[in-house]
């Protein structure tokens, strides 16, 4: 989507379309219509949704027959792209496993 660079001298009236003010790199004021910003909100709300999804399944394979051991960290790994509490959550779950791999690199 391309933005409308306008100089910082000029007045710019948002009229009924609402617009958020950026700076390129050459300090102009460049204007990005709100859209990309719902579109983010669309695309945090999909990735949300199925990283639960899988999250929920890994949970549901801890007491049914499956891979609950793969599916939890990877339902965690798509959260983690959006959420501060399952990056950590991975980062504790991941901990153990790289201890083992250094250690077996060191024989």
């Amino acid at each position: 989507m391309e933005a409308t660079v306008y100089d910082k001298k000029e007045s710019v009236s948002l009229g009924c379309h609402r617009r958020r003010h950026l700076q390129d790199t050459e300090g102009r004021a460049v204007m990005v219509p709100v859209i990309t910003k719902s579109l983010r909100q669309v695309k945090r709300i999909i990735v949300l949704a199925v990283g639960f999804t899988i999250l929920f399944l890994g949970i549901a394979l801890l007491v049914l027959p499956g891979p609950a051991f793969i599916v939890i960290p990877l339902g965690l790994g798509i959260l983690a792209t959006e959420l501060l509490w399952a990056r950590r959550l991975l980062k504790i779950i991941k901990k153990p496993f790289q201890r083992k791999k250094e250690t077996t690199h060191a024989r």
